[in-house]
């Protein structure tokens, strides 16, 4: 996606290369009401908008969650949210780091994966099924992991840990200060 590119066909595209190899709440909102907005939020922040004459089609039933056309998400998702209402930027940065109750007024469809199923947490029922090689990891431990390398536990992979790698491969410590 190129950030701010508009399409003839009134689409836009947003840069989400900030947002690579590492967790990222996406939020799509479409209104409607003469001309139709669209906005693209990342980490509850507006990074793409247009207004078109066509707002997008998005189907209850036959939904793939993680494919669009013929591309397949690379990658892992943790929730999806449906709702039949235009959420604001202040709603959608007060939810989306919470686990909803699956009731909230106007949800329509909630997949959190928390039960290890793609079953539909909505009053709704629209349950899911896995399909090609799609599977549920369950989370042990914290999230997001911790970078492999950094043996000193700071966050980061720097020189000092190389320096502590070094130490522990030659015998003059016995263990790393993090696990």
């Amino acid at each position: 996606w190129d950030y701010g590119n508009e399409y003839e066909d009134g689409r836009v595209a947003a840069d989400y290369s900030n947002y690579l190899d590492k967790w990222t709440h996406v939020a799509l909102v479409s209104e409607g009401n003469g001309g139709t907005f669209m906005g693209i939020y990342l980490d509850g922040v507006l990074v793409a908008s247009s207004s078109t004459s066509d707002g997008p089609d998005v189907p209850l039933s036959g939904l793939w969650i993680g494919q669009w056309l013929s591309e397949h998400h690379k990658g892992i998702i943790d929730e999806f949210r449906i709702w039949n209402v235009v959420r604001t930027q202040e709603e959608i940065r007060a939810t989306m780091n919470t686990t909803l109750k699956g009731n909230e007024p106007g949800l329509v469809g909630y997949w959190n994966f928390d039960d290890s199923t793609a079953n539909d947490s909505s009053p709704y029922g629209n349950h899911g099924t896995l399909m090609g090689d799609a599977d549920i990891i369950p989370l042990v431990g914290t999230w997001p992991p911790k970078k492999i390398g950094d043996v000193s536990g700071n966050g980061t992979i720097s020189a000092y840990d190389a320096a502590l790698i070094l130490q522990y491969v030659v015998g003059l410590i016995s263990e790393f200060p993090a696990d």
